[in-house]
């Protein structure tokens, strides 16, 4: 009875903090009523455009930064930041973007945030709003990073020690290289970034692990994520009260980044594993939810221990791989005991990432929710980095728009433009779509520079463009006119706000694939689908995604050696789809096609993927083994295993069963090369 008891108060704490959430109606478009009693509808469009007043808004704005919102706010400030308005709308720029100062937006008196607004609107300028509101609660646990924090060949007694800095102590653990298992753990203090620990063992191989305890705060190079699980309702109770307080004209378009200016997380915040009291309990709401008992838990994470017995335990162990290295092993910061997990099918990677990513788009969902309903009516953006699932919406509330980061590097900015463009297309709602356009240094050197900038991003859809400065920098005249410019040569172009560029998709982390513009002027990009790489040889690539109308996923392939035919076995018409939209029909003849695959990815549809191995494919997978097999067997005495599983292979071939005789070729070839390792 006790624990039916934990296990609803653990449920009832998830439906309390995802509240808003449940209770709301989708918000992708609304109403927003100024100070004057006046109301702007608006909505976004499916081109990622906003739609304001019937009208699109696609602003070219620029970051303003008033020097007047700090604690003690002075007129001579004031006058700075009205010659910079001044300044910025002469040289033909009407949108900004209001960022608050470095100690958030709240710190600034409630009276001079409604003086530096009542400016902005007496210049019949539009605007969005920073809603960053620092300080909060620092991202406080261990950071699970094998590859980077370790000593190997540890082989006599003595002092070892690792660079680790921004910590204060770490857990060390000595285990052996090649079994993984443990021989010995401890913490150790690290003093002047060195981690420093006493290893009285003599085990010849073996490998020294270390997983510091880190805060990651705004003044360090990975922050990107804060406490949220322990600051989210504090920190929404400020702002919607400091912001109660303001009244908001016309001129407002919507508000950005309620949490940090980077969201996500990077670097090392993505391999930490949160310690917070707060974190915990919601980690252990979270597995009562997905989990029928603590027993089902641990058997899906392989852990066989009966120390612990409940959602709460499970919720503090702390992994000690991550992506296949590190050891097999959870470790209990509160007892300070390692158990073994009994399997690497072991799902608690697994379970972390997902609660990690629910949990943190809930409290952004939450807090669009609430600005809306409680501040004003009008678009949430976040500011995405990298092609995170955090950012892809997926339920009928929630923020309403993706800020991309863009600058003078070409290459970076397609990247994260694209990744942004992935994310917008297959969220659940309409999504808003701008963009930073950040320069290299203080500002663009040349009006090229900056139009390739912004030609890169609104080639990938974007929507919005915004200069953005560092902190403190005034914004250069010639890069404000250059913007003004570029503005005007696409004022009346009818077709901007609703062009949407032709997309290609492959799974991330698909092989031979990266963002790229196809000559059809097709982007090919990454998205956040299940998905798995087609094996066909040296000469072609290809991969399968899925796709609920289609059972199996849908199939891509290209060459990698320019245009090849390839022979496909199969009694129905496959039609080929290629990134130009053209579709290409082709029957069967004596019970196979003939399709040309080029160097562009090509849609192909009318055979189920698991039955898509082209003839050739087959013949040189044979023909590969069949040399792998001629050099075993100079030297290998057993080579008889090989050349008998070849031969069946070859017969396979012959009867036309592809699949069985791929199958055969890969599995005997892998074991071949292995041979062939060892014999060097």
């Amino acid at each position: 009875m006790k624990k039916r008891t934990i296990r609803a108060f653990l449920v009832m704490i998830v439906l309390f903090i995802f509240s808003y959430i449940g209770a709301s109606t989708p918000t992708y478009a609304g109403d927003f009523v100024d100070r004057d009693g006046a109301k702007h509808s608006w909505s976004v469009g499916s081109s990622h455009q906003l739609v304001w007043d019937g009208q699109a808004y696609l602003p070219f704005a620029v970051v303003f930064q008033p020097k007047y919102l700090t604690e003690s706010p002075n007129e001579k400030d004031f006058e700075a930041d009205k010659a910079n308005l001044e300044a910025i709308k002469h040289a033909g720029i009407v949108d900004i973007l209001l960022r608050p100062g470095s100690s958030g937006l709240s710190a600034a008196p409630v009276e001079a945030f409604q003086r530096v607004l009542d400016l902005i609107e007496s210049m019949d300028m539009r605007y969005e709003i920073e809603l960053y509101n620092a300080p909060y609660a620092p991202l406080t646990g261990y950071v699970i990073d094998p590859v980077v924090y370790r000593v190997e060949h540890v082989a006599t007694p003595g002092e070892y020690g690792h660079k680790i800095t921004d910590a204060k102590t770490t857990l060390w653990v000595l285990c052996d290289s090649i079994s993984g298992e443990i021989k010995a753990t401890g913490t150790a203090p690290v003093f002047d970034e060195t981690a420093t620990t006493s290893i009285k063992t003599r085990l010849d191989g073996d490998l020294l692990l270390f997983y510091p305890l880190k805060s990651i705060t705004e003044k360090s190079p990975d922050w990107s994520c804060t406490d949220i699980w322990a600051d989210y309702d504090v920190e929404r109770d400020r702002l919607v009260a400091y912001m109660s307080y303001v009244k908001f004209g016309k001129g407002l378009r919507g508000f950005s980044d309620p949490f940090t200016r980077s969201l996500g997380f990077n670097g090392e915040s993505d391999a930490l594993v949160p310690i917070s009291a707060s974190f915990r309990l919601n980690y252990a709401a979270w597995l009562s939810k997905k989990y029928e008992s603590p027993a089902d838990m641990f058997a899906s994470w392989t852990l066989n221990q009966r120390e612990l017995s409940s959602y709460a335990d499970a919720a503090r162990l702390v992994p000690l791989y991550r992506n296949s290295r590190g050891v097999q092993y959870v470790y209990d910061d509160t007892s300070g005991k390692q158990y073994p997990l009994e399997g690497k099918s072991s799902r608690i990677w697994l379970d972390f990432l997902q609660f990690r990513t629910e949990s943190m788009r809930g409290y952004m969902d939450s807090m669009s929710d609430v600005v809306k309903r409680s501040i004003a009516d009008v678009p949430v953006s976040f500011t995405a980095e990298g092609l995170q699932p955090l950012f892809q919406a997926t339920g009928s509330i929630g923020s309403d728009g993706l800020i991309a980061q863009s600058g003078a590097n070409l290459s970076s900015s397609l990247e994260n433009v694209g990744n942004v463009l992935s994310l917008a297309e297959s969220a659940s709602r309409g999504m808003w779509m701008q963009c930073w356009i950040r320069p290299s240094e203080e500002t663009f050197k040349h009006k090229d520079e900056l139009f390739s900038a912004v030609n890169a991003s609104r080639g990938l859809g974007s929507k919005g463009f915004i200069l953005d400065y560092p902190r403190d920098a005034v914004p250069d005249a010639s890069a404000l006119g250059w913007l003004a410019e570029y503005s005007a040569l696409y004022k009346n172009d009818k077709y901007f706000a609703t062009w949407q560029p032709h997309t290609v998709f492959y799974p991330q982390g698909t092989n031979h694939a990266q963002i790229k513009r196809f000559g059809s002027g097709a982007w090919w990009l990454p998205i956040l689908a299940r998905g798995n790489d087609l094996s066909l040889g040296s000469t072609l690539a290809g991969y399968v995604i899925a796709n609920p109308s289609v059972p199996g996923g849908t199939i891509y392939v290209w060459s990698l050696i320019g245009n090849q035919t390839v022979h496909l076995n199969t009694q129905a018409p496959v039609t080929l789809l290629r990134s130009s939209g053209e579709e290409i029909a082709i029957k069967p003849q004596k019970g196979q096609v003939a399709i040309v695959i080029g160097e562009e990815p090509v849609m192909v549809r009318g055979i189920p993927a698991d039955q898509f191995v082209p003839i050739e494919v087959v013949a040189k997978a044979i023909k590969d083994l069949e040399v792998a097999v001629a050099k075993v067997s100079e030297k290998y005495p057993s080579s008889s295993i090989f050349r008998s599983r070849l031969a069946q292979a070859k017969e396979l071939y012959k009867k036309n069963r592809l699949i069985a005789a791929l199958d055969i070729v890969q599995s005997t070839m892998t074991e071949v090369k292995s041979v062939l390792s060892q014999m060097r």
